[in-house]
């Protein structure tokens, strides 16, 4: 009698479902938020580095970076919510909804990002309404039904912001290092004139520049992957001048390739999401367990080369 208790207390309201896999892989999207914000970051660092070469105006790079950690925000609301729904956690999500009116993400003109934002917008509200109404596999079911479409506009819209702006800018960035390492390369080239004295000359001849920029190329090309050793060099602020470069280069270069990680991890999520509105039903079936744990597992990794090259500027 005792045992048919339980069970009949179990039924309304699913309380008795094992839901540890859900609670646990939304736990890891949570994490991957705070990951992909750094990425926002991105923007801030690379304009930085910019103007630390020449004068750079950050404005439109601060506001993308503003508006991608808002988008991440809106996620991480939902994996909260998610959360909640499986495991009991409390969480509330009012600020971020009283924010949203006034949010850049609200004030964006880019006609291509609207109907996601909207869907993000939609992503908030819906959290919002359903948020902390304890541990209910009804309340799960309806976040992750309702919301997986929403939150898929979404995860798009972050993967489009961060990847396509930010690939730019790196590329802009690798130009104006590359423009200016060249002319101090250039005036580091010890030139003999007509009696054999060594003296510096510039501007160089453009036979003379044309060689140089040649050798320059191949420094950044050769040096920089294996090292660079006073031995390569004609004097020492030869040697200064291209291994400042190849630093500076190094970080561009780490974080470009991160946005590939990036966009695998916002694809792991996206994946994920599904996986869970396949299984809505049956929230408690051992493959999903099994799914979500390899979920989790292929966002972890592609996580860790994003936040290699972008926690603390990439340092």
């Amino acid at each position: 009698m005792k045992k048919f208790a339980i069970l009949l207390a179990c039924i309304p309201l699913g309380a008795c479902t094992n839901l540890d896999a859900v609670s646990g892989i939304s736990t890891k999207l949570t994490g991957a938020t705070a990951t992909w914000s750094t990425v926002a970051d991105g923007f801030k660092t690379s304009c930085a580095r910019q103007n630390e070469i020449s004068p750079t105006d950050c404005k439109n790079d601060d506001a993308l970076s503003q508006r991608l950690n808002e988008a991440n925000t809106i996620l991480k609301d939902y994996f909260l919510a998610l959360k909640s729904a499986s495991d009991g956690t409390k969480f509330d999500n009012s600020g971020e909804i009283a924010a949203l009116s006034t949010s850049t993400l609200a004030t964006t003109d880019k006609a291509e990002y609207r109907d996601r934002i909207q869907a993000g917008f939609g992503l908030a509200k819906l959290v919002s309404s359903l948020v902390n109404r304890g541990r209910q596999e009804e309340t799960l079911r309806a976040l992750i039904v309702q919301g997986q479409p929403l939150a898929t506009q979404s995860l798009s819209l972050v993967y489009d912001i961060a990847y396509t702006n930010l690939k730019k800018d790196l590329g802009d960035e690798r130009t104006v290092l590359a423009r200016k390492y060249f002319l101090l390369y250039e005036r580091s080239i010890p030139v003999q004139d007509a009696n054999g004295t060594a003296v510096r000359r510039f501007p160089l001849t453009t036979t003379e520049a044309a060689l140089e920029q040649a050798r320059f190329d191949s420094a950044k090309v050769n040096i920089c992957a294996s090292g660079v050793h006073p031995a390569d060099f004609d004097n020492a602020q030869l040697m200064a001048v291209v291994q400042d470069y190849c630093t500076r280069l190094s970080a561009i270069d780490t974080q470009d390739r991160a946005l590939e990680d990036y966009r695998q991890s916002v694809l792991a999520a996206q994946l994920t999401l599904s996986h869970l509105t396949l299984k809505a039903t049956r929230l408690n079936d051992r493959d999903l367990a099994e799914q979500l744990a390899k979920d989790g597992q292929a966002l972890q990794t592609s996580l860790q080369a994003v936040n290699k090259a972008f926690a603390k500027g990439g340092a």
